[in-house]
C-alpha cells in the first residue's frame, strides 16, 4: 500500500498511473476507478518515486535515460 494523501492508501497493485487534474492537482489513477484519487503534495515525490520503481512513469513524465 502507498499513503497518496492524508486520508488515503491505495494498493500498488491498482495504480495505473499518475493523472493532472483540471485545477492543477494530481490524481493516482486506479484499474476499474473512474475518478483519480487525490494526490497531497506532501506526498507527491513519494507517489512518483514509487511509480517509478515500478516502472509505471506520471503522465508528461519523460523516463529517465
Amino acid at each position: 500500500f502507498l499513503r497518496v494523501h492524508r486520508n488515503a492508501l491505495v494498493a500498488l497493485a491498482w495504480v495505473k498511473g499518475l493523472s493532472r487534474q483540471a485545477d492543477g492537482s494530481q490524481g493516482v489513477v486506479l484499474d476499474g476507478i473512474e475518478q483519480p484519487v487525490p494526490v497531497s503534495r506532501r506526498h507527491l515525490a513519494d507517489v512518483r518515486a514509487a511509480l517509478a520503481r515500478l516502472g509505471r512513469v506520471p503522465s508528461g513524465v519523460s523516463p529517465a535515460v
